[in-house]
């Protein structure tokens, strides 16, 4: 007979167990708590690599190229990231263009790396900016890139300065001595031929 009570009275003690265990496991520390929705996942960052204060030469046409590299939240490198390069004149005109373009569109490499391949300064001296933003995934990062162009005359070798002065040099004596013989002998010789006859002998 008692362990008939036993038996019809274990569901209820079961479930009273099961209650206070399941109670028990929502105020452990060590219980798993299910994280916050992360409102930007795939966060990007832009590093500029190049470009950045770049002197760009208009009498030679060419430039510093930008290059970037696009990467996570985790400072990992994003590999297919689609990437614009966009040329902002300066106040006066100075700017440039990628292959006769004003923009460029690239992707990312496998190091998450984006080349601005092909630009050239205009011949405008002065400042100006490129804007590069990344794509990937919906998410978007920018940054910008400023550059100057300027007339840059290249610093000549020593021994070509020194031959450039010395023709120099040698033209100017040249010069003084020709000067000099023109003052001694200011007039023009003439020859002046008599005129013959002819008589009976």
């Amino acid at each position: 007979m008692l362990l008939a009570l036993l038996l019809a009275a274990q569901p209820a003690f079961a479930g009273v167990a099961n209650t206070g265990i399941a109670d028990s496991d929502k105020t452990l520390p060590n219980a798993p708590v299910p994280l916050a929705a992360d409102p930007d996942p795939d966060g990007l960052t832009i590093t500029i690599l190049d470009g950045e204060g770049a002197l760009n030469n208009i009498r030679a046409r060419t430039a510093r190229e930008p290059i970037v590299q696009v990467t996570d939240k985790n400072h990992k490198p994003v590999a297919g990231a689609f990437v614009l390069f966009k040329v902002v004149p300066g106040p006066n005109g100075a700017g440039g263009t990628f292959n006769g373009a004003s923009s460029l569109n690239v992707q990312t490499d496998a190091q998450g790396k984006a080349v601005g391949h092909g630009l050239k300064p205009n011949s405008t001296q002065g400042q100006y900016q490129i804007q590069v933003s990344a794509n990937f995934a919906g998410v978007t990062a920018q940054v910008t890139i400023h550059q100057t162009n300027k007339k840059v005359i290249p610093n000549q070798p020593p021994h070509q300065r020194i031959l450039k002065w010395s023709i120099i040099g040698v033209a100017i004596v040249i010069g003084i001595i020709i000067g000099i013989q023109s003052h001694n002998y200011p007039g023009t010789t003439h020859i002046t031929v008599g005129g013959g006859g002819v008589g009976p002998p």
